[in-house]
């Protein structure tokens, strides 16, 4: 079976009042020229070895896109409530996400309960 790409992006759009925001969220291999789509300027990589995410805490920019790697040889997810939730990813596989509010992000993996990270997104 094909792994899906970055072309099976979906999109979760929170509207209504002024706390309404979109956030979008992709599962799958990195484009052949090794760039990652999103909507801002930024890209940074969530490496999943070990059994645990590298680094666990993450300052990122509104509009950065953010990318999860599975580096182990066992599956993983990434799951945030209500946020996104990725495939469980087998070795090799990545999960991408691009915040569109501002906040603390806390994300795990269900499979390994123990597995947790937290991101910080500020404005630009």
């Amino acid at each position: 079976m094909r792994p899906a790409t970055l072309a099976t992006l979906a999109l979760v759009v929170g509207l209504g009042g002024a706390g309404g925001a979109a956030f979008a969220a992709a599962r799958g291999q990195t484009p052949q020229d090794g760039r990652e789509r999103g909507s801002g300027e930024g890209r940074h990589e969530v490496r999943i070895k070990a059994v645990a995410f590298n680094p666990t805490s993450l300052v990122v920019q509104l509009g950065d896109t953010v990318v999860w790697r599975n580096a182990d040889i066992v599956r993983h997810n990434v799951v945030s409530g209500e946020l996104f939730a990725s495939a469980e990813l087998s070795s090799g596989e990545t999960f991408a996400w691009a915040p569109g509010d501002t906040g603390t992000v806390r994300y795990r993996c269900t499979i390994h309960p123990r597995m947790r990270g937290e991101l910080t997104v500020r404005l630009p």
